[in-house]
């Protein structure tokens, strides 16, 4: 059973790896879609060890830049076996 944000994550990180063009939901997706939960406990937590959400949501959104894309409008992303 998964809570609401836990759920709102894996469809906000399923639309994430679609923006993208991925066909694969990789956690570097997850990440992303935690990050961005401005009430959820991940961007506190991030806070809390001194870090800055924004530059890490930055180094995150480059790092799914670099993972390869597909195309076509048929792709609907699997989860990635990482």
């Amino acid at each position: 059973v998964y809570t609401e944000k836990a759920r709102e994550s894996i469809v906000a990180a399923q639309g994430l790896a679609t923006e993208y063009g991925q066909s694969q939901i990789a956690p570097e997706h997850l990440l992303l879609a935690l990050l961005r939960q401005n009430e959820g406990i991940v961007p506190e937590v991030v806070r809390r060890s001194g870090s800055n959400v924004e530059q890490l949501q930055r180094e995150v959104e480059a790092e799914l830049d670099r993972l390869p894309k597909v195309r076509g409008s048929n792709v609907k992303p699997a989860l990635s076996p990482r």
